[in-house]
């Protein structure tokens, strides 16, 4: 039987500290309700402009984080507790999908501090800096360089 638990992408989510890069917000159906991934346990939704940073135990206990502290619908309670099959490789596309953009984003930020790095020792490289001033003794004004 198929699982999540033997997925390298969910286990890499569960791992990080927060939400992976470029984490989108909850899907919703057509009836406005916050469609939670199997096994999520993270909250997606943005409390003005800043995602919530709530990271509960259980996909039931962001269920209910969700209902309580946003108060939002979420869709499929009451559902069977064993997912089929293929909910479970959609889980696993779902997480693959999301950690290889995170995984894009660190790239491409690890890229940019790197090379705003090479500019910045190359810049200070053309500068000419002061001579530092050690003064002897007593402060007499006596400096060497």
């Amino acid at each position: 039987m198929a699982s999540l638990n033997n997925s390298t992408a969910y286990q890499r989510y569960l791992a990080l500290p927060g939400l992976p890069r470029n984490c989108p917000d909850f899907d919703r159906n057509l009836n406005n309700e916050v469609i939670v991934n199997l096994h999520e346990r993270k909250c997606r939704l943005k409390v003005l402009g800043v995602p919530c940073p709530a990271f509960v135990g259980t996909a039931g206990a962001l269920v209910q984080h969700i209902e309580l502290r946003h108060h939002l619908t979420c869709a499929g309670r009451g559902e069977a507790r064993r997912p089929s099959t293929a909910k479970i490789l959609a889980a696993n596309a779902f997480y693959e999908d999301l950690m290889t953009e995170h995984d894009r984003v660190v790239a491409e930020e690890t890229t940019a501090v790197r090379e705003r790095a090479r500019i910045q020792n190359l810049q200070v490289g053309n500068v000419k800096l002061p001579a530092i001033k050690i003064l002897d003794g007593e402060d007499r004004g006596d400096v060497r360089t």
